[in-house]
């Protein structure tokens, strides 16, 4: 049975900021796992700046005091938590319909699938200098002896991390990322249990769109409290399943617009029970994927408490396009209810496709058009 996994080519995104360059050459990317443990947070970082000059630093703001060495993580065990999160839809559904046939499984690639992050960059140690509230002249000085030029709105946002209590990390990444590999999945632990995707700095490294996701393990569903939330309205599929990827993606546009022009859109929500039994469903169609192990890495690697383990651990994915004039630090907290929610598109939702496969093209050309007016 051929599997087919779609790759998928995504705009600009990124967390914090990065250089020696003041802009990315091609599609720079990044992912992100938060998990809070206790009175505490865990954070997973990844970048791939995709620039022709290599990337040496990286400042990554932090919501509280960092309570461990910052450490680096080998992304195979992120990866299958990513994976498993997918939207998926069944290959050929439309083929196999009122006939005992089987098809294979395939997953949108919205986020998993990204060039560089199978060349991960490994470095001797993890360099990285932590500054408090009260060293901000300090970092500003060290960060301009790195090369980078930030802008005054970059400035500013630095400084308003001090009145927030909050601390800032500057990472030295070696020789630094090239265009071709990934930085190192970075780990580390912080005080506090306010967990935030810090994207405030991220129009330093572009004036363009930029796509943001994070995965979040929590005792609940954990929903956006800083910007909006929705959902793409994914109606009846009106075209051939091989066309999945790209009405995904641009009905995951549709709801940002339709939501004002900047939301998250959720992906996954359940637990993470739920999710390995979501695995074990397509274990005969997908590569079978451990998705617990990053969190006993973890574990191993000091920056999860040995007690952590709370019944039910809760997985939220949320995914966002956000133009740079809108980039803002995304605060996430407990919803009111653990309302769960995964894509899934089996052959019954493909049922009309034959009728109207002929119209996919007019549909298409109708969602350039509105994809040129976002």
């Amino acid at each position: 049975m051929l599997i087919t996994i779609l790759l998928a080519t995504l705009p600009t995104w990124a967390i914090g900021a990065f250089g020696p360059v003041s802009g990315p050459d091609g599609e720079t990317a990044a992912r992100a796992l938060l998990i809070r443990d206790g009175d505490s947070t865990v954070a997973a970082l990844q970048i791939d700046p995709r620039s022709s000059e290599a990337a040496c630093t990286w400042i990554i703001p932090i919501p509280g005091r960092l309570e461990s060495p910052m450490h680096q993580l080998d992304d195979g065990s992120l990866e299958s938590l990513i994976e498993a999160t997918d939207p998926v839809y069944i290959e050929g559904a439309e083929d196999i319909i009122g006939c005992d046939c089987t098809a294979g499984v395939s997953d949108t690639g919205t986020v998993s699938e990204i060039r560089n992050f199978d060349r991960q960059l490994v470095v001797d140690a993890i360099q990285a200098e932590v500054y408090g509230p009260a060293e901000t002249e300090a970092l500003l000085a060290d960060i301009e002896k790195s090369g980078m030029d930030l802008s005054s709105e970059s400035e500013a946002v630095i400084r308003g991390y001090a009145d927030l209590d909050w601390s800032v990390a500057l990472v030295r990444l070696g020789d630094g990322v090239g265009w071709s590999e990934a930085s190192p999945l970075l780990v580390y632990r912080y005080s506090g249990d306010e967990v935030v995707v810090p994207m405030a700095l991220s129009p330093h490294n572009t004036d363009d769109e930029m796509q943001t996701a994070v995965i979040i393990a929590d005792t609940g569903r954990m929903n956006p409290t800083t910007s909006k939330s929705t959902k793409p309205r994914l109606g009846t599929p009106m075209y051939p399943s091989r066309m999945t990827r790209e009405f995904y993606n641009a009905r995951v546009r549709i709801a940002i617009d339709d939501a004002g022009g900047h939301a998250w859109v959720l992906e996954y929500a359940n637990t993470l029970t739920q999710l390995e039994a979501r695995v074990r469903e397509f274990r005969q169609l997908l590569p079978p994927r451990n998705v617990d192990k990053v969190f006993t890495e973890l574990q191993d690697a000091g920056m999860l408490s040995d007690d952590f383990g709370f019944d039910p651990i809760f997985i939220t994915r949320w995914r966002t396009f956000a133009s740079a004039n809108r980039m803002v630090d995304e605060r996430f907290g407990l919803a009111d209810k653990d309302t769960t929610y995964e894509v899934f598109l089996d052959e019954d939702d493909f049922a009309y496709v034959s009728s109207a496969t002929v119209l996919a093209p007019f549909f298409l050309m109708g969602w350039f058009r509105r994809r040129r007016a976002i």
